[in-house]
């Protein structure tokens, strides 16, 4: 079943009728239901309206909406989407626990179900436009985009991990409770969630190179290495993924191709002065030891751009092309 169906308010998911007894706030007034809302914007500005907020119930205050007796607004059509929007926002917004109600429907489609209107509803065999349905579908998405943006900037573990809880197939979710782990040191954590996002995301080059700097992190070199290798395959304009691969073979003693690699990340990006770093101790491993020096002194001179002291100023500044050596 990929749909819920609501109409009456004392059956399933009845909180989602216009007809359930929550009150909201608008135009510096207190609603006792959406409905009653809803009808007396038909004759705002009129004494009509009062008498409808008034209402004893919801289904008198439909009643009292409907009935042509009394002088509708100029335009009704052109203004009640928006009324219907405007109240359904504020139901959920003043009620949290519909909010966290509406948010449990997940993806599913919502249909007001009914065979008494084929606008708001879905007229009872699905020909019926269901706007009610797709207006509190749009609500709950707007609910969920806030509520990640507010999870997500917040930073805090334990906010993310609710987030990804409730949405665990959710990118950028798993992304951030990741990058959180890593930043907190929380490594086994780090890998696992990473592990996680490339399977649902087997395309993406940055997921597959936060694995591989995962994996780096806690001295797994060669799963480092496999992983930045097929980040490589996925995007090849990924700097990190050439420079973690080459850290790791740092690691492993393959100098050379460390060297390789790390040159190759310096030509995708802005020079970095541990990608010099890394270059100087791999040639310094090699015995090289001039190329070593020219790479530490341009990862100083990198750090400390404003520092005329430290190493002297002896480069070569007629080959361009030394520091990629």
């Amino acid at each position: 079943m990929n749909r819920i169906n609501f109409y009456l308010v004392n059956e399933p998911y009845g909180e989602f009728s216009n007809f359930a007894p929550y009150a909201i706030r608008l135009k510096d007034k207190t609603w006792p239901t959406v409905e009653h809302y809803y009808q007396a914007q038909k004759f705002a500005g009129q004494p009509d309206e009062e008498q409808i907020r008034h209402a004893r119930s919801a289904k008198h205050a439909a009643r009292m909406g409907r009935d042509r007796k009394r002088t509708m607004r100029n335009k009704w059509d052109c203004y009640r989407d928006e009324v219907m929007l405007g109240a359904v926002k504020a139901k959920f917004a003043q009620h949290p626990d519909l909010e966290r109600l509406l948010l449990s429907t997940g993806k599913l489609q919502l249909v007001e179900h009914t065979r008494h209107d084929s606008y708001w509803g879905d007229g009872g065999n699905g020909s019926g436009r269901n706007m009610l349905g797709r207006y509190l579908m749009r609500v709950r998405r707007e609910i969920r985009d806030n509520y990640r943006g507010q999870m997500l900037d917040n930073g805090r573990i334990e906010d993310i991990e609710a987030w990804v809880d409730y949405r665990p197939d959710d990118p950028q979710g798993l992304s951030a409770l990741g990058e959180t782990y890593l930043e907190n040191g929380h490594l086994d954590d780090a890998e696992d969630c990473f592990r996680l996002l490339v399977r649902i995301r087997p395309d993406h080059g940055r997921y597959r190179l936060k694995l591989s700097e995962a994996a780096a992190a806690r001295g797994k070199w060669r799963p480092a290495i496999y992983h930045a290798l097929r980040a490589i395959k996925l995007d090849r304009d990924l700097d990190g993924a050439y420079a973690c691969m080459g850290l790791a073979l740092l690691n492993i003693r393959r100098y050379e191709d460390a060297v390789w690699m790390l040159r190759m990340a310096l030509k995708k990006t802005e020079s970095k002065g541990e990608y010099h770093t890394w270059i100087a101790q791999a040639y310094e491993a090699l015995g090289n030891y001039g190329r070593a020096d020219q790479h530490y002194r341009m990862a100083y001179h990198i750090e400390y751009p404003n520092d005329s002291g430290g190493f002297d100023e002896d480069i070569d500044n007629n080959d361009e092309n030394w520091m990629l050596r």
